[in-house]
């Protein structure tokens, strides 16, 4: 960690704004390599719903938290907590027959 950050005069380290995008980059790559991810789009899509309603199922104390934050608006969730919430919740998540 420390060589991404540089020394402060107090003797602190602190990450600077360009090691905190890298450290998010890491991240993100680490969250799509080992699981997943959705958004909210993806929510929409698996369980049949608006995107509204989708903002409102994801702000619901029982719906998984999510497994990553890019900023303020945009979250990510494991697909497999999702699908897990959606069979407790009988939503039916069978994929539309291909044509």
């Amino acid at each position: 960690m420390q060589a991404l950050c540089r020394l402060r005069s107090e003797g602190r380290v602190l990450p600077t704004y360009s090691d905190r995008r890298l450290l998010t980059i890491v991240n993100l790559l680490t969250i799509v390599n080992f699981m997943d991810p959705m958004g909210t789009q993806d929510i929409a899509e698996l369980l049949g719903v608006s995107r509204q309603r989708t903002h409102q199922l994801v702000a619901r104390e029982d719906f998984p938290d999510p497994v990553h934050t890019v900023n303020k608006r945009t979250k990510m969730w494991d697909r497999d907590q999702v699908v897990a919430w959606a069979g407790e919740h009988r939503y039916d998540i069978t994929p539309p027959p291909s044509r």
